[in-house]
């Protein structure tokens, strides 16, 4: 009985193990879109937005935040703390520890993929 239900129970588990949603997706275009939008203006950063390079990199960072079970609650936290997803916006008053224990991944995926 359990041999004919082996594949599904597998398929399962690996599914269970690696869907994180859209969080990360999510939070790696909240940091290039940010990043752009205080580098220049919105019809230009629309465009470059749209070019395969830069998908490539937002594809990048997302699937180095997938690998490491980036969660919603997580992207959630990055976008208060960053006050919209930029890097540049974190509290004065938070410190190195709290910074990295929070959005470290985001900070190392971003630093693999730039």
């Amino acid at each position: 009985m359990l041999k004919k239900h082996t594949p599904v129970l597998l398929l399962m588990a690996l599914t269970a193990c690696s869907d994180t949603g859209t969080a990360p997706q999510e939070t790696a275009e909240a940091v290039i879109t940010t990043s752009m939008n205080a580098e220049g203006d919105s019809a230009t950063n629309t465009l470059i937005l749209q070019q395969p390079e830069v998908q490539q990199v937002i594809d990048c960072i997302a699937g180095h935040l997938d690998s490491q079970g980036w969660t919603s609650a997580q992207h959630d936290e990055f976008m208060k703390i960053t006050n919209g997803g930029n890097p540049k916006n974190l509290p004065a008053n938070m410190s190195e520890e709290e910074t990295m224990a929070k959005i470290g991944p985001v900070f190392a995926a971003t630093g693999e993929c730039m």
